[in-house]
C-alpha cells in the first residue's frame, strides 16, 4: 500500500467521473453515487433534480468524495474532504455543463432525460431555480491510496 501525492490524487480525479458523495445529515451518514468534473483544483457535480441532498448541503455543507480506478493489478482510491458550494457565476457554471453534456451525460444513466437539453438549456433552468445546478467541493483535505494486487 502507498500513500498518494496531491499531484497523484489529482491525475485520478482528472481520469475518473464517477464516485460516491459522503454527506452527514445531522447524525446520520447519507451517500449518493455522483458524477464528477475535476477543473481548477476543485470538483463540481451538477445535480439535475431537488430532493434530500440538497437539503442535507443547505444544513451542512461540509462533504467527502471518494473515487477509484481498479486496473488488474492496482487499486487506486482517492477521497476528497471539502466544503460544498452553490456555484453562482454562470460563466464557470456554463463551462462546468458544457464537460458534463459532452462527456458525462452520455455514459451516464442518471442524466438521461436531459440528453436534448443545450448547455444553454441547463444553465437557464438552474438560473431560474428549476434545477440545484453545479454544486463546487471546495477541497480541504485530499488522500489517495495505491494497492498492488498480489
Amino acid at each position: 500500500m502507498r500513500r498518494l501525492g496531491w499531484e497523484e490524487c489529482v491525475k485520478v480525479l482528472e481520469r475518473t467521473w464517477r464516485g460516491v458523495l459522503g454527506l452527514c445529515d445531522e447524525s446520520k451518514p447519507y451517500l449518493i453515487p455522483v458524477a464528477h468534473v475535476f477543473m481548477n483544483d476543485s470538483v463540481y457535480f451538477f445535480f439535475s433534480k431537488y430532493g434530500r441532498k440538497i437539503e442535507i448541503i443547505r444544513r451542512n455543507p461540509h462533504a467527502c468524495y471518494l473515487t477509484s480506478i481498479e486496473d488488474v493489478d492496482e487499486v487506486v482510491t482517492v477521497l476528497v474532504e471539502g466544503v460544498l458550494e452553490h456555484l453562482e457565476n454562470l460563466e464557470v457554471m456554463k463551462r462546468i455543463v458544457k464537460i458534463f453534456v459532452e462527456n458525462i451525460f452520455p455514459r451516464d444513466p442518471y442524466f438521461t432525460s436531459l440528453r436534448g437539453m443545450t448547455v444553454e438549456d441547463i444553465v437557464r433552468s438552474c438560473a431560474r431555480g428549476e434545477m440545484p445546478g453545479v454544486y463546487k467541493l471546495n477541497i480541504v483535505n485530499l488522500n489517495g491510496l495505491s494497492v498492488v494486487r498480489s
